[in-house]
């Protein structure tokens, strides 16, 4: 009975991403119609998976999706997949993704939703970002009209990642379950936003359920995560400690790099931040990577930050 009503729980908090934005009182705060991920503009970057940003182009009408793209609707999605020794997520099934339009494939996989929906932002393409948006965030920005009016602002946020070139993606998983899957989806590569142009990492929640995937960037967390060390860029040494201070009572908990999983040790909360930490990992090649700190809140909610590092000679 006790297992029961543990996973009963937890299937509420990630059930309630999409209904919480809805309640009020109960929702993210309201959005910054300035910056895709409302929050300040100096972190107006959100992260599609893709390879390189001339193949995010979603396919023509009538014609099928790319090979990654699609599993049928109905079919189980496999279940993620952590770092060896790492407990693995609660199975709990995501919020339901959105529908897409008739003669237009649904995106079957996190990383193709992704994809979609920078392309879409990119070519101005409102109508086909709008089919892959999760229903929470299509409820939390004020429905289409709200959704219409942010039009400008997602092109030189989101869908500037179109135009990035040798643009790489990794997808951690928060939740899964033979329903589905929910968790994040990091874009790495050097984009042009507001006048700069750097190599930068960005993070982008993601559902899957039933072969369809739907992005869900605007039910973020009332309290956001912030990566300590290392700062975005900096050359690091093989000693370095990976340092984030993610929301008090967060329910489920990963870093990645470069898309392995790890699951960080944890402090007490002070106040409504908790302190989480990582060794820098024996192995690790010398050049560019990424980190990322993806979390689900004590409300369901998912969220995400991303930094680029570079490790200059190698780890053992």
């Amino acid at each position: 009975m006790a297992r029961l009503l543990a996973a009963l729980t937890a299937a509420a908090l990630l059930a309630g991403c999409g209904a919480a934005a809805s309640e009020p009182g109960a929702g993210p705060s309201p959005i910054d119609v300035a910056t895709p991920t409302g929050r300040p503009s100096e972190a107006r970057f959100a992260s599609p998976s893709a390879t390189a940003a001339p193949s995010a182009t979603p396919a023509p009408d009538g014609e099928p999706a790319p090979s990654d793209a699609a599993a049928p609707a109905g079919t189980a999605v496999p279940s993620g997949t952590s770092a060896p020794g790492t407990p693995a997520p609660p199975s709990t099934p995501p919020a339901p993704a959105s529908p897409v339009p008739d003669g237009q494939p649904a995106p079957g996989t996190a990383e193709e939703a992704a994809r979609v929906w920078v392309a879409a932002l990119g070519a101005g393409d409102l109508d086909r970002a709008w089919a892959v948006l999760a229903d929470a965030s299509r409820q939390q920005v004020g429905g289409r009209p709200g959704f219409d009016a942010m039009a400008s602002a997602l092109a030189e946020g989101w869908g500037a990642w179109a135009f990035a070139p040798e643009v790489i993606s990794s997808t951690t998983t928060l939740v899964s379950s033979g329903e589905g899957e929910a968790g994040t989806v990091t874009l790495t590569g050097t984009v042009s936003q507001e006048g700069t142009t750097e190599r930068r990492g960005a993070v982008l929640p993601v559902r899957v359920l039933g072969g369809v995937a739907a992005v869900d960037p605007f039910t973020r967390p009332e309290t956001s995560a912030e990566i300590e060390a290392p700062a975005n860029g900096a050359a690091v040494p093989c000693d370095t400690e990976l340092v984030a201070y993610v929301p008090a009572g967060t329910q489920v908990l990963q870093f990645s790099i470069d898309g392995f999983q790890m699951t960080p040790e944890t402090e007490g909360a002070d106040g409504d931040r908790q302190r989480a930490s990582l060794e820098l990992e024996d192995g690790m090649a010398a050049g560019d990577h990424v980190l990322t700190v993806a979390y689900v809140d004590a409300a369901g909610r998912i969220g995400g930050e991303a930094v680029t590092f570079t490790v200059p000679d190698g780890c053992g």
